[in-house]
């Protein structure tokens, strides 16, 4: 097809040491994010917000945000930009027409930069071809790429702009009938005089009350009219036949939202439009699937062994890419702090199409809960690039319901001119305990490597009472806790293994007082 854009910008992304090039890609399908909250991968819903995996599913395969409409509820703008890149997804950035905007998404570490309306509605604007090369240049010095690309969408001055000779990319505007025929002139105008350019189109799911000019998003007048699913699917599928790539204005709710604040929606039809993307496109996958976590009921433990199935039937996955995260900072929908746990694995082939199940063990929870406590999972699948960055990273993360702890009131007391301590923490079980069954190990390294050490426990065999273990003269090497890890464990009187947490431990130092040969005649 005639039409079909060849792209001859070439970026290379430096992502987890792979090289990509060959950007943007022809088959790109980009939802612009207008708060960040409702597409994300810390929003694990089915409601309202919308999911990285449900993205796929409908074949879009990129996202945008606007500085000035960034919401922060989760992130920060460099980490929903990492996040984003971790699944696998280009990222756009935009701004309204200021150099300084270019230089701060590309320091971000967008893929490429879309300049909304340069003029602001006004073909005499200050901003020119020369402000145009200064985001140019403020964009291709990003350390992270060679070539940060830039689009250009204003659809009211589109052939003064696409006249010049610099332009990398044109993005026209559309959202009612009139501007659909106009800005699908403007776009062949532009590719006309610029035959390696890039060409794309913006798609509305929502238009205006073109009744009331005046409207705003403040008010809700101009941008809180649904388009019909039938102008939808017309748009789209012209749109994608003439230029294979389509960037669309979702605003982030499967819902109606709000028109007080702005955040629209798509309404209850967000599952007839995505289904008809993904039938359009043929870029429609359907993510992997989760099922039989446990523990699922609580447990009185506070270092539990975890395990959770995890497939996909699409590309496959890489059960080494496996990681393990947990956290106790409270629920979904707050900043929540993410630890590395480290004891994990999954079996099978690279590429498996089977169920594969990822066992983490011992993860030191270590906090009586039924609601705080989630423990996360992140696979990466075997996507061969097409029209991705590479692979990506699918997660889910579960709550993990601790209702009672073994192990309590951890101590210890450094010792002054060395590194060694002597640590203690206080054990009981209903079941009785073993005591003479009492063991530790420690880690220098933050719990990566564990080295076994000895240790003892008061009391009698049987005891349900509460008893101490005592670990003497740890050899940590670094007066960090943040390095300094220490886990105990002991069997009931049943043979049951109680593991605690890995527990962090502070060692107190001072300095040391070297042997002094005093000088002759002193």
């Amino acid at each position: 097809m005639k039409n079909r854009i060849k792209v001859s910008l070439y970026l290379i992304v430096l992502l987890s040491g792979v090289i990509m090039a060959d950007f943007p890609p022809a088959g790109m399908v980009v939802l612009d994010v207008y708060g960040i909250q409702r597409v994300s991968a810390k929003v694990t819903d089915n409601g309202d917000a919308l999911t990285f995996e449900e993205l796929f599913k409908a074949g879009i395969n990129t996202v945008h945000f606007r500085t000035t409409t960034f919401g922060k509820q989760f992130y920060s703008q460099a980490e929903w930009v990492n996040d984003a890149h971790e699944y696998g997804m280009w990222v756009c950035g935009g701004g309204f027409s200021d150099p300084n905007t270019c230089q701060y998404v590309a320091g971000l570490g967008v893929d490429f930069i879309q300049m909304d309306e340069p003029y602001l509605g006004k073909c005499d604007d200050p901003f020119n071809e020369t402000k145009y090369k200064q985001c140019q240049a403020y964009a291709n010095a990003a350390t992270h790429l060679t070539s940060c690309p830039i689009l250009i969408s204003e659809p009211d001055c589109a052939n003064n702009i696409i006249n010049w000779p610099s332009l990398e990319g044109y993005a026209g505007e559309y959202y009612n009938d009139e501007r659909f025929h106009t800005n699908k002139i403007y776009a062949n105008n532009y590719l006309k005089s610029h035959p390696n350019g890039f060409a794309s189109q913006w798609v509305w799911l929502l238009a205006g009350d073109f009744s009331k000019p005046s409207g705003s998003f403040a008010t809700g007048e101009f941008f809180n009219v649904r388009l019909p699913d039938s102008k939808f699917e017309t748009w789209f599928s012209s749109a994608w036949n003439d230029y294979k790539n389509i960037l669309l204005f979702i605003f982030n709710r499967k819902a109606t939202g709000s028109a007080q604040d702005s955040d629209f929606g798509l309404g209850t039809n967000w599952s007839h439009r995505s289904a008809y993307m993904a039938k359009t496109t043929g870029l429609g996958e359907t993510p992997p699937q989760w099922k039989n976590f446990s523990p699922a009921s609580a447990v009185a433990n506070s270092a539990p062994d975890c395990q959770v199935m995890v497939q996909s039937t699409t590309v496959g996955l890489d059960p080494a890419s496996v990681q393990c995260f947990y956290s106790v900072s409270g629920p979904i929908n707050t900043n929540r702090r993410w630890i590395r746990h480290w004891d994990v694995s999954a079996e099978g082939t690279k590429g498996t199409k089977e169920w594969v199940t990822i066992k983490a063990k011992n993860i030191p929870i270590n906090n009586v809960s039924g609601s705080v406590n989630r423990v996360m999972f992140k696979i990466t699948d075997t996507y061969p690039y097409k029209y991705y960055r590479g692979p990506r990273t699918f997660r889910r993360d579960f709550n993990v319901n601790i209702s009672a702890l073994d192990f309590t009131n951890l101590r210890n007391n450094g010792v002054v001119d060395s590194l060694s301590a002597a640590v203690s923490v206080d054990v009981q079980s209903a079941a009785g305990l073993d005591v003479t069954s009492a063991s530790c190990e420690y880690s220098t390294d933050g719990g990566k490597s564990w080295t076994a050490h000895t240790a003892k426990c008061t009391g009698t065999a049987g005891s349900t009472g509460k008893e101490t273990i005592t670990a003497d003269s740890m050899p940590f090497t670094e007066d960090r806790e943040t390095v300094n890890r220490l886990r105990f464990s002991i069997k009931t009187s049943g043979g049951a293994v109680l593991s605690s947490a890995a527990f962090p431990v502070k060692v107190r130092t001072g300095p040391v007082i070297s042997q002094v040969t005093p000088e002759r005649g002193s």
